[in-house]
């Protein structure tokens, strides 16, 4: 089974409302419509360093410049359909001002969290952000 470690973020606001991509114009395999912005840990890398590189690659800012940047969890998932392992680290961070941001990958969407779980998005990542929906209204 391969195995990949792979950072992402959630940047969310006091309405509850989450920056999420569309994938719907990225050619990947398994790519699902939506999905959280972030990417793969290479060899060497921290998910910190991880995070920060991706961030610079998919929305050209610095997770320095992120408020309330926090490593919120680990997961880990086994997809068999894929033969595939996952290890998943999910940072959350207060919504950035949109118009500092450039997305260089797909497309930037704000959607109510309540919302997110209509959409086309991995089962995975529906267990993710139930957990995230769960911390955050007891913030």
């Amino acid at each position: 089974m391969k195995f990949r470690k792979v950072a992402l973020l959630l940047p969310y606001n006091e309405k509850l409302e989450i920056l999420f991509q569309n994938r719907k114009k990225i050619n990947k395999p398994y790519t699902k419509d939506y999905g959280f912005f972030g990417g793969q840990i290479e060899e060497g890398e921290t998910p910190e360093q991880a995070l920060s590189r991706e961030m610079m690659e998919e929305l050209e800012i610095k997770t320095k410049d992120l408020e309330e940047l926090e490593f919120f969890k680990k997961f880990r998932f086994e997809i068999k359909e894929l033969n595939m392992g996952a290890e998943l680290f999910m940072f959350l961070c207060k919504m950035p001002d949109l118009e500092k941001i450039k997305v260089n990958e797909g497309e930037a969407e704000v959607f109510k969290l309540s919302e997110i779980f209509d959409l086309n998005i991995s089962p995975w990542d529906k267990e993710m952000l139930e957990e995230i929906e769960n911390y955050l209204k007891t913030k």
